[in-house]
């Protein structure tokens, strides 16, 4: 899938039910899949024979407690190499800022 169709699917997402796409993660989601697609293609064959994967719904944890991430790169001994956190700001601004 490439940029312009997972638009197209975000699209099509929304207009069959505005409502439940902002209210539910199946709008965001799309794009959190299409994300992690993009960067499991970009990983190089040493990377790949490392281990290192991308995953997405990732939990992790955190200075208190897991705290669950949309993509993360992670590496099977030296865990997450980079995370992505992907919000949509449709609704719920305070709820989203980082």
């Amino acid at each position: 899938m490439d940029i312009n169709q997972c638009l197209a699917n975000m699209k099509a997402e929304y207009d069959a039910n505005p409502k439940k796409a902002v209210r539910s993660q199946s709008f965001i989601r799309i794009l959190h899949t299409f994300l992690a697609s993009e960067l499991q293609g970009r990983l190089n064959p040493r990377a790949i024979r490392q281990g290192i994967s991308v995953e997405e719904e990732v939990e992790l944890l955190g200075s208190h407690k897991p705290k669950k991430v949309d993509i993360a790169i992670l590496h099977p001994t030296n865990g997450p190499l980079m995370i992505l956190g992907v919000r949509s700001q449709m609704s719920s601004v305070a709820n989203n800022a980082l």
